[in-house]
């Protein structure tokens, strides 16, 4: 039975079934149908579910196969097992099919863990080159510990940063890093 099936069983007709009337559920009962949904399908899937949980919107399959440690092959099929259940949507990149049954499964990942697969996402994407901006939204999500790496990355995010109250967010998180020389003002601020 697809997610949206159990929506069904909700009580909205066949042409009200979207991901907006998933949205219009209370998120309580979609997060319980989503996690019943997790709970019966492989551990590769339910892996492969809380790396793209992660990762956000568009999540690249090596992105994914690099922090879940499965295989391409093996991400690919798990892929296809989510989508098959109407959690993902078909094919690449790997997106949920609405923003609500992805915080579903991100909220039902361990903190601890979480905090971690943040860091090993930011580790993968930095050296990657990605945009400084995208490496930091996963370091806000890590504790501090005392690394120079994150502090210039957090400064490069809020260098480049418009909005003011994202740049302090990323300046509070860089201050916050136990480093010493590599936490002083820049000329730049």
């Amino acid at each position: 039975m697809q997610l949206l099936d159990a929506v069904r069983a909700e009580g909205l007709r066949p042409l009200d079934i979207d991901a907006a009337a998933v949205a219009d559920l209370a998120p309580e009962r979609v997060s319980q149908l989503v996690l019943d949904r997790l709970r019966h399908l492989s551990p590769g899937a339910i892996s492969v579910a809380e790396q793209v949980a992660l990762l956000g919107t568009h999540a690249e399959v090596r992105h994914v196969r690099a922090l879940s440690t499965l295989t391409e092959r093996q991400v690919l099929l798990a892929g296809d097992e989510l989508a098959a259940a109407g959690l993902l949507r078909a094919g690449q990149p790997l997106e949920f099919i609405h923003p609500v049954v992805r915080s579903s499964v991100y909220e039902s990942c361990a903190a601890g863990r979480r905090a971690g697969n943040h860091g090993r996402a930011a580790r993968l994407l930095g050296e990657e080159g990605a945009a400084p901006a995208r490496v930091a939204m996963h370091l806000l999500n890590t504790p501090p510990s005392g690394d120079a790496w994150v502090v210039d990355i957090l400064r490069a995010a809020a260098s480049a940063e418009i909005r003011p109250e994202t740049r302090a967010t990323y300046l509070r998180r860089a201050v916050a890093e136990p480093t010493r020389a590599s936490i002083q003002p820049g000329p730049h601020y």
